[in-house]
């Protein structure tokens, strides 16, 4: 808020002068407030005068202008006083960094690296607060920052690292402050080497790609070189492949890497990668290389695809056919259409009938088995039943053979007499066979029953 600024309002008439509204107004009115003796029902004698006091709080940055409006019953009528004032932004600190991450390369063991420089600067507006700058080993940390930079003002922070054994390590620098976003860090990275060390490195680091593989087929190889661009022979230890899909992932015979060998500084050799889907999609793993006396290389990222084996489907019109025999003569063979749905060549080794009732006419496009059916390619059998209107009804199965994934499908056959014979012609019960009264079972038991009787009489 600012200081009060001070209006005096006088009455230079010569009645009392009476306030019927003081108001602000304008776009910025909210950050204006008027006090003082000068109000609505307090009237200001003729000669006399009153005071008002504004001041100004900006809500926002920039120009913040608004009006005094004080209505009166003076003969000259409102008197309207301008009110401005300028919103400036809060004063705050800042900090800037010329890097987000220092990368030291490989340093012997036991011995410390060239410090590597970051510079900060205040780009706020305000004095910024330090309140430590830390890190950890293997890495040390120095600086000119001292406890505050001014606004606009910078500093040098200088980090050393001195790798306590062989391998990559990383670090950070924490910056913590009064600045928005503390603590701010800087990425620390390096690899400690041995004084007289291996230093494995892939030829080409670069992700391989197998492509589109079928399903337990073998992808076309893929040869890596592992070079010692150090000092020292190093030790190969294993070749180790990790992730979901890393048993598709091999190591080929003809690779000239081998655990055990030691690879002298200067020398190289091969690995040869293999890969085998073992399922449809995408398949990936990554292969690593670990060795004693030496520095170790990234592991390389694997990929493939596994596609499906190409395979023949059949798909078939009916899964049954129904026959009914005329009054005369027998029913029309039935069409059978084969299908082949898969994406390969369907071979049909065998049709077999579990009756032989039922046949193959030789009117169907298919020909004879066995027979074989291009991909997406359809042919027909046409099936027949000898039966007539005098036969019962009767079913079969129709058996189909070949090099679809089930090896068989099959296909109901039933067949049905169409005459109105009578099935009963005995003299009572059911009738057998043909429906003679020879054969009634009625007649049987009675004669059975007749003899039995004659041979009692008879021992009697």
């Amino acid at each position: 808020t600012s200081s009060a600024k001070t209006l005096t309002v006088s009455n230079t008439g010569n009645a009392a002068l009476n306030f019927s509204a003081i108001t602000l107004g304008g776009s910025a009115a909210a950050d204006y407030a008027a006090t003082g003796g000068c109000a609505v029902g307090t009237p200001v004698a003729a000669g006399g005068s009153c005071t008002l006091s504004v001041r100004f709080s900006p809500s926002t940055t920039g120009s913040r202008p608004a009006s005094l409006s004080i209505a009166s019953n003076a003969s000259n009528g409102t008197a309207t006083v301008a009110l401005s004032g300028t919103g400036d932004a809060v004063a705050a600190p800042q900090v800037s960094l010329s890097a987000t991450s220092l990368a030291f390369g490989s340093v012997t063991v036991g011995t410390s690296s060239a410090a590597r420089s970051v510079t900060l600067t205040n780009s706020g507006t305000a004095a910024l607060s330090i309140t430590g700058i830390t890190t950890a080993s293997p890495y040390g940390v120095t600086h000119t920052c001292g406890s505050s930079v001014a606004a606009g003002g910078s500093c040098r922070i200088d980090a050393v690292f001195t790798p306590t054994g062989a391998g990559s390590a990383s670090g950070s620098i924490s910056i913590a402050s009064n600045a928005s976003g503390s603590p701010h860090a800087v990425a620390l990275s390096g690899t400690g080497v041995l004084a007289s060390t291996g230093i494995l490195q892939w030829s080409d680091a670069s992700p391989v790609d197998f492509g589109d593989v079928t399903v337990g087929d073998d992808a076309t190889p893929h040869t890596l070189t592992l070079s010692n661009t150090g000092t020292g022979t190093a030790t190969l230890s294993a070749f180790t492949f990790s992730g979901s899909q890393a048993a598709d992932f091999r190591v080929g015979g003809t690779s000239t890497c081998a655990a055990g060998q030691d690879l002298a500084a200067g020398a190289d050799c091969t690995v040869v990668v293999g890969f085998t889907p073992g399922a449809s999609g995408a398949r990936s793993a990554s292969l690593a290389v670990s060795a004693t006396q030496a520095t170790t290389p990234d592991a390389i990222a694997l990929s493939g695809n596994g596609t499906a084996p190409a395979a023949p489907a059949l798909g078939l019109s009916a899964e049954s056919l129904s026959f009914v025999a005329p009054a005369s003569g027998t029913a029309p063979a039935q069409a059978l259409t084969l299908t082949n749905t898969g994406n390969a060549e369907l071979h049909i080794t065998a049709l077999a009938f579990s009756s032989n009732r039922f046949s193959l006419a030789a009117s169907g496009t298919c020909g004879a088995v066995p027979l074989a059916i291009a991909a997406g390619a359809s042919c027909t059998v046409d099936v027949a039943w000898a039966g007539t209107a005098a036969d019962r009804s009767e079913t079969a199965t129709l058996t189909l053979s070949g090099d679809m994934p089930a090896g068989t499908a099959s296909v109901a056959l039933s067949g049905e007499g169409g005459g109105d014979e009578p099935a009963n012609q005995g003299g009572g019960g059911c009738t057998l066979g043909a429906g003679t009264g020879a054969a009634d079972p009625l007649l049987l038991l009675m004669a059975l029953v007749a003899g039995v009787l004659a041979w009692r009489r008879r021992k009697a």
